[in-house]
């Protein structure tokens, strides 16, 4: 169904209130009022953020029970956790989403974490697990501002534990039903104050689904049992007083088990993953108020999938792709006067995906993207903070694209303020969106065709504007957060399908299709259309 039927026209009212039997974790939360970084790039408090901010701290984390990264989000207001037994589970907020949550800029230390073929996040196989996070910081609406295109609908980071907040040997072992296992070991090292080191390991396995078929529908259900492997070490050195070194490097192996025997199109296979990170980063401290700081980061990924049907055509299937980021960022705070706090920074990006079941092609797919951004604040009045922000970005597809904020905070008293913020986010398609022939090929024919992208598709567009109450109350233990939102969708990737043969939808040369009945077509490929669409939700939180 096309999204502007999905979405209608809106107003959405969020209201965020940890009481009763979470008392305790917003006592924690709010035993000193917190510091976010993921609002504006610039450390300030929820109080002072232009944007709603939700933090998931250390105390929070370990009281929630969970062992997957991607469950943490389900503390969150306003955002949904779903899983599924044919791919990575699924983050979405407010309901605008699908079986990729490509509209989510999600981030480890602030890198950029998303797999470049589709947008979405591998968060089965993401190089960092639970025991290793110190807090996650959610923005809860769109911050273009910010982070420039794919910050489209909200911003997760995932922060890691410094290595020199813990010492000695740590090891950890769970077990659970249907085989659940993860087993885990953390050392930590000091070297005379000047270099700090953490190094982690673990091991995991879950059956999270259990193939079986439905006798009463005549339907197979995939099951689906994960492994994973996962190595972490970091380090951080202080040289001299101004200089500081951190450099982060991991590794995770995984195989998911997926398919059901008695479906002929999703036969049992492995799905193997390896994925790769490197982060360095170089930071100076140039005045109390004032910093400069250089961060790379490398990401890579492997996925092997391939398995052949079990039908009246034995027909191999190959899912498999790679891809990889590079990303190369400069940033600069300053307090040029009293009142005014400054952000400046640039970066560039180099992406590559291969693939020649989704593109037809063993030729690899890359591009090069760069941006400016900057934030300004200025207190004019002791209790009215005004803040204004800005990315430009040049996408090596979308072209040039500008996502400007302004946002007022006011204080009304030490520990409450209102919220003012309005802005332009965008986000641009990923190269499945943009470049997608999806084939299988027999003997050099073409044999099937899934989605085939032929025009040009241009990137997604959002205006909104937000009213925000926040306030906390140490004594009752209870932490209040309002949104009154709007947000209106200018450009909405969409989906419409057509049968090939039929008008508009020719077939792509050597097309040789599998035999059919013939009242049932060999295969519908989409092309992305663009829909205006406007959000109305309520989605309170106790």
């Amino acid at each position: 169904m096309p999204a502007h039927r999905l979405l209608p026209r809106a107003a959405a009212v969020t209201i965020a209130m940890f009481a009763g039997g979470a008392a305790q974790a917003a006592e924690l939360f709010f035993e000193d009022i917190p510091i976010v970084l993921t609002a504006s790039r610039i450390a300030q408090s929820p109080l002072d953020a232009p944007v709603a901010v939700s933090v998931i701290d250390r105390e929070m984390i370990r009281a929630s029970g969970f062992t997957e990264i991607h469950d943490l989000l389900r503390l969150v207001p306003g955002f949904l956790v779903a899983d599924w037994p044919e791919g990575s589970p699924v983050v979405a907020r407010h309901g605008l989403g699908d079986a990729y949550d490509r509209r989510i800029k999600v981030m480890v230390d602030g890198r950029t974490v998303n797999r470049p073929l589709s947008g979405d996040t591998a968060w089965l196989d993401l190089p960092v697990r639970v025991d290793d996070i110190e807090r996650v910081e959610v923005v809860r609406g769109p911050n273009g501002a910010a982070y420039g295109v794919n910050a489209f609908d909200g911003v997760i980071n995932i922060i890691t534990r410094s290595p020199a907040t813990e010492d000695g040997v740590a090891i950890v072992t769970r077990a659970g039903r249907k085989g659940f296992q993860d087993h885990g070991f953390r050392v930590n090292g000091h070297a005379d104050g000047v270099l700090d080191w953490r190094l982690s390991g673990s091991h995991r396995r879950a059956q999270n689904y259990r193939a079986r078929y439905d006798d009463k529908t005549g339907v197979p259900t995939a099951g689906e049992e994960v492994r994973n492997s996962l190595f972490n070490f970091s380090a951080l050195a202080q040289l001299g007083t101004y200089d500081e070194l951190g450099l982060h490097v991991a590794l995770n192996d995984g195989v998911a088990e997926r398919g059901n025997i008695e479906d002929w199109q999703e036969q049992p296979r492995d799905e193997d993953t390896r994925s790769r990170f490197l982060h360095l980063s170089w930071r100076r401290t140039l005045a109390p108020d004032s910093e400069m700081s250089v961060n790379f980061s490398h990401q890579d990924e492997r996925y092997r999938a391939s398995w052949r049907t079990d039908g009246e055509l034995v027909v191999p299937i190959d899912k498999s792709t790679d891809g990889r980021r590079d990303e190369l960022e400069l940033q600069y705070t300053s307090r040029p006067g009293e009142d005014w706090r400054l952000l400046l920074g640039a970066g560039v990006r180099r992406e590559v995906v291969e693939s020649l079941r989704y593109f037809n092609t063993d030729t690899a797919l890359s591009g090069t993207s760069s941006q400016l951004f900057g934030t300004l604040t200025w207190n004019p009045l002791a209790a009215l903070k005004v803040d204004v922000g800005g990315t430009f970005e040049d996408h090596h597809y979308s072209g040039s694209t500008f996502s400007p904020r302004l946002a007022m905070n006011y204080a009304l008293t030490p520990e409450s303020a209102v919220r003012a913020s309005a802005g332009v986010s965008y986000r641009a398609p990923s190269f499945f969106e943009s470049s997608a022939y999806e084939t299988i090929r027999i003997d050099d024919k073409v044999r099937w065709v899934g989605v085939r992208q032929t025009t040009p598709v241009k990137p997604e567009r959002v205006r909104h504007f937000e009213l925000g109450y926040v306030a906390q109350d140490r004594e009752l233990g209870l932490a209040l957060d309002v949104r009154v939102f709007h947000e209106r969708y200018l450009r909405y990737l969409d989906s419409r399908s057509c049968i090939i043969g039929e008008p508009g939808c020719p077939p792509p040369e050597d097309y040789d299709p599998f035999p059919h009945e013939p009242d049932r077509p060999p295969k519908q490929f989409p092309e992305s259309v663009l829909s205006s669409a406007r959000t109305r939700s309520a989605s309170p939180s106790a």
